[in-house]
């Protein structure tokens, strides 16, 4: 495989999620190319003119290849850059493990911690490619904020976003249980065997790389949707 495939993300436009008739955050892809077609293309069939697709985070390691995650990095990327202001992709803490052990390349602690949490990426030593992937990265935002607040782990209850520790964003699993001040929060991260909803919380991930299940969440008409490995 030519490593150096992995597309140019174009710069985001914000996404106008009261216009939009469905607005759906997508778990935890960790890798999973053919579960992310399925659910896009098959159940939620997305339609840009309608839909704003919110994507929580966590693209990449624990696939079964290193062509497994490329190409789900480039099709969000396609996705993206031919539906502007439809498309939001939020950054996990597997996106900043990536861009620790890159950017810091003396730093075992760093790589030490991407390799254990599954990538696959680590291993391709292409400079090229690893700079890409660093630039893709850190172009992610942490959050979305509207009506809801979209957050790849969690958030504290009654500090500012811009405020909060990047690591509650990123890796929280004990302070995201009593929402956004008045805000519902819509999580990924945190895996589960079905989606999880209360008043406070959505919890969004239902692990695609080990239950073969990647789901979405809808919660302006409170719909789910689901792709199953076969």
């Amino acid at each position: 495989m030519n490593q150096a495939m992995l597309k140019e993300l174009n710069e985001s436009v914000r996404p106008d999620l009261a216009m939009a008739n469905r607005v759906i955050a997508i778990g935890d892809v960790h890798g999973q190319f053919g579960l992310l077609r399925d659910l896009i293309e098959n159940q939620i069939k997305f339609d840009p003119y309608s839909d704003v697709l919110v994507f929580l985070g966590d693209y990449i390691d624990r696939g079964r290849s290193v062509e497994d995650e490329v190409a789900v990095l480039n099709y969000l990327i396609d996705l993206h850059n031919t539906n502007p202001g439809k498309i939001a992709l939020l950054r996990g803490n597997h996106e900043q493990m990536a861009i620790n052990a890159i950017s810091n390349a003396d730093s075992e602690d760093s790589q030490w911690l991407w390799k254990y949490n599954g990538s696959q990426l680590c291993s391709v030593s292409d400079l090229a490619f690893r700079s890409s992937l660093v630039r893709f990265c850190q172009s992610l935002p942490l959050y979305l904020e509207d009506q809801w607040v979209f957050v790849h782990a969690g958030a504290f209850p009654h500090i500012p976003l811009e405020k909060q520790p990047e690591r509650v964003l990123l890796w929280d699993r004990t302070e995201n249980n009593f929402g956004y001040f008045d805000k519902r929060l819509i999580v990924g991260h945190t895996p589960n065997q079905t989606i999880q909803k209360n008043e406070h919380i959505v919890y969004v991930d239902t692990g695609a790389f080990f239950n073969g299940r990647l789901s979405a969440y809808d919660p302006k008409n409170d719909t789910e949707y689901s792709a199953h490995r076969q």
